[in-house]
């Protein structure tokens, strides 16, 4: 048999459980990735591409939550995509600043290629010359990237609260529900069950105690000449 419409909505679906070991792999993929990304800008023509490095974070943190099947990552795995975020963004800084200044001189007709003297004199000109632009680069990387951290920061300390408000709600003990006192067994359920009716014996022995006295009633406990007083008796005339 199939279950019903109401049954099937009603039933909870099943969730992946958490998996800190590929979420810490796929964080590792986020320094080639953010890299690669950002060299790509450089050589589009990109004036400043190293500041592109500076979502290195949002790397880090995404392919560590999708991995390890966890939407808000926080513990250790909060501190392994720290960790991941701050590599792939200082190694994508290096590659987007490196890789606009070889997209500059391979617009001049530079020689040499990559590794050739003349493109490393003109990396090291760049940095003296032109201290100011890789400052200006890297301070706006490392804004954002610390803008990315507290917003990381702000979702991990929202989830542990609510899980600390979701824990204690399972437990605490519920005030709104009156507790009445017990009550004591009526004698329909004493007679249900079986024992004996201890209300009602009470009840015949109480009134025989309070029963009223009659003066005039016979007593058999009292003497008279050695024989019982009764009224029964015919009384005797003086005289017989």
């Amino acid at each position: 048999m199939s279950d019903s419409p109401a049954t099937t909505a009603n039933t909870p679906l099943p969730t992946k459980p958490y998996n800190f070991a590929l979420g810490a792999l796929a964080s590792v993929l986020a320094i080639p990735a953010i890299t690669i990304a950002t060299i790509i800008v450089g050589q589009v023509g990109f004036e400043y591409p190293a500041i592109f490095s500076g979502i290195g974070m949002v790397f880090a943190f995404s392919f560590f939550g999708a991995a390890s099947h966890r939407r808000v990552v926080r513990g250790v795995g909060f501190l392994v995509a720290l960790v991941m975020g701050i590599i792939a963004t200082t190694f994508a800084f290096i590659g987007g600043f490196i890789s606009g200044i070889y997209y500059s001189f391979n617009a001049v007709g530079g020689k040499g290629g990559l590794l050739g003297e003349v493109f490393i004199g003109r990396v090291v000109f760049r940095l003296t010359d032109h201290f100011d632009e890789f400052i200006i680069q890297a301070s706006a990387v490392v804004v954002l990237a610390i803008i990315l951290l507290v917003k990381y920061i702000k979702d991990a300390n929202a989830a542990r609260r609510l899980d600390k408000a979701t824990a204690g709600a399972g437990a605490a003990p519920n005030f709104g529900t009156a507790t009445m006192p017990p009550t004591a067994p009526t004698s329909d359920a004493l007679n249900v069950l079986g024992a004996p009716d201890l209300t009602s014996a009470a009840g015949e022995r109480i009134a025989d105690v309070a029963a009223p006295v009659t003066l005039n009633a016979p007593s058999s406990g009292i003497l008279l000449n050695g024989q019982p007083v009764s009224d029964s008796q015919p009384k005797k005339k003086f005289w017989q």
